[in-house]
């Protein structure tokens, strides 16, 4: 059976409907505990002209919120989690042209995508240094130099005499510069260069330069190297760059006993960090690649 409604009830529907999503009025107080938004902001708000109650009381003349303004509300919120200034909020939410807006969004996207690949840096760096102190934690055969295979691996590097910590830490910033996008938290994973000669001679503590494995960076064409797959001889010990010089001597001493002649750079590089007090320097290891 059909229902025909008169278009007077219909009018009477729309009204009461209108009366519920836009009549409504609520304190500061209740809106403060629905929106999770402290009594102190909400009235630094009112007192900005950012966001001020909509509908006043003719009788008592008090203040109150309209569910209306709840989007224009969680807008508010969402801009300023992200860091934007208050003085732009007014400015662009109470401009009437819609392209004002649409700019403002899409500024705020940008923003988010440097963010989120700000944050994948940061998960990909704290991987590798969990990943690091994981192998170190299980890893044997300490201070004991030997032969080990690698497949073909690509670093970025930047050629730089290096020969104080003071040096070591400029390079870096230089290595820094010619990483494409937003290096973060480089540190361990930075190794440092030394010449075949040097290495020869003991000249231990002088280094042509440092490196960062390539992992997913990128990086100007003239940086990026190839070590070739092949052998190489290895050591890996704790210690610090100055008191390194007799575990260099027992790889050395090992490669000249065994005929082994190097070729190419020798790399250290920080296996695990040694950053806390107990530790008596990091994990590190030489890789010297022989013919």
């Amino acid at each position: 059976m059909n229902i025909r409604k008169d278009s007077t009830d219909d009018t009477q529907d729309n009204r009461t409907m209108n009366d519920m999503w836009t009549k409504d009025k609520l304190t500061i107080g209740e809106v403060s505990k629905m929106h999770g938004i402290s009594l102190k902001m909400l009235r630094y708000w009112d007192h900005i002209g950012l966001l001020k109650p909509q509908i006043v009381d003719e009788v008592t003349r008090y203040r109150y919120y309209s569910s209306s303004q709840f989007y224009l509300l969680n807008f508010i919120k969402y801009l300023k989690e992200l860091g934007v200034p208050y003085s732009e909020i007014k400015k662009d939410l109470h401009e009437t042209k819609m392209n004002n807006l649409a700019l403002l969004l899409k500024t705020q996207l940008d923003s988010i995508d440097h963010r989120i690949q700000q944050l994948q840096d940061i998960k990909s760096s704290f991987s590798s240094h969990l990943s690091s102190i994981e192998e170190a934690m299980t890893m044997k055969n300490i201070d004991v130099a030997k032969i080990e295979s690698y497949p073909e691996r690509s670093i970025i590097a930047v050629d730089t005499p290096i020969n104080s910590r003071i040096h070591f830490e400029k390079a870096i910033r230089r290595l820094e510069k010619v990483i494409d996008g937003s290096p973060t938290l480089l540190l361990p994973s930075v190794g440092l260069l030394m010449t075949t000669e040097n290495f020869a001679s003991g000249a231990i503590y002088s280094f042509s330069g440092v490196f960062i494995p390539l992992e997913g960076r990128s990086a100007l064409k003239k940086h990026v190297r190839i070590l070739p797959a092949g052998k190489y001889a290895i050591i890996r010990f704790w210690g610090r760059i100055e008191s390194s010089g007799h575990h260099h001597k027992k790889l050395t001493d090992f490669m000249n006993n065994n005929n082994h002649i190097p070729c190419g750079n020798v790399m250290r590089r920080c296996v695990a960090p040694g950053f806390l007090p107990a530790m008596k320097g990091h994990l590190a290891e030489v890789t010297v690649r022989i013919q």
